[in-house]
């Protein structure tokens, strides 16, 4: 993985302040080399969020927590994520240690996802405790922006909401198509977890309403078989051990 600076043409310049959340604490002045390795991680599409950081006094010296939100992709691929470790941790001054922790991102799926309009059932009338019957699924849809220009606000919209409810991560699709006589309307839409009940998928399309100003609906629709996954290769080299002491 590839940290050097490098050009982006295409690319709105950031502050330390768009790559960085420092929550309340006064900003620290970050190694140079820890804000080229955020600025080429969010580039390149490794991290889409800003990194949370949080500061301690960690065996008497101060020391920056970077938490990182990093793409599936990368996180199955322990070459890379040894990378993104020793880029940030190596980055570390006797004024200011740094240790990073690395998450999944919750991305978009970015295929189409095809719905004939009469698969989406309304909710209006049913109660709020319910739950999706089997098979089934809430979705929170919208022809508004959730997850180009609008991702970091939808992201923790749904950080905040999963905090709130306890439930795991929702499933999220850049283009669902609605399909109803030979039309077809594309949408951003959050496919909601198993267990959750018709006022929590209500709460969380309120949320995204009055934060973004969006028309938002809450539809009842069959659950999308996930994505089988891909299962990463591991080997014994000197990055195994760091890999153990980081769990």
């Amino acid at each position: 993985m590839d940290f050097e600076p490098r050009h982006w043409p295409t690319q709105t310049p950031l502050t330390v302040t768009d790559l960085v959340d420092f929550g309340e604490h006064a900003p620290p002045r970050l190694p140079t080399a820890v804000v080229r390795v955020l600025t080429e991680l969010r580039h390149q599409g490794v991290t889409r969020s800003r990194t949370r950081l949080t500061l301690a006094n960690d065996e008497t010296q101060p020391t920056a927590h970077l938490a990182l939100k990093i793409a599936p992709h990368t996180l199955r691929d322990p070459n890379a994520v040894d990378e993104i470790y020793e880029a940030l941790e190596g980055a570390s001054t006797e004024r200011l240690a740094i240790r990073a922790h690395l998450t999944p991102q919750n991305l978009p799926e970015p295929f189409s996802v095809p719905f004939d309009a009469a698969e989406l059932l309304d909710t209006t009338t049913l109660s709020p405790v319910a739950l999706a019957p089997a098979g089934d699924a809430w979705l929170v849809i919208t022809m508004d922006d959730l997850f180009q220009v609008n991702f970091q606000e939808t992201d923790a919209l749904l950080d905040a909401w999963g905090s709130e409810t306890g439930l795991p991560a929702p499933r999220l699709f850049e283009r669902l198509v609605i399909i109803s006589d030979r039309q077809q309307a594309e949408h951003h839409a959050v496919e909601l977890p198993e267990a959750t009940s018709l006022a929590a998928a209500r709460d969380l399309a309120e949320q995204i309403r009055t934060a973004l100003g969006f028309t938002v609906n809450v539809v009842q629709a069959p659950r999308q078989d996930a994505p089988a996954g891909k299962r990463a290769s591991l080997y014994e080299s000197a990055r195994d051990m760091a890999r153990r002491l980081r769990q």
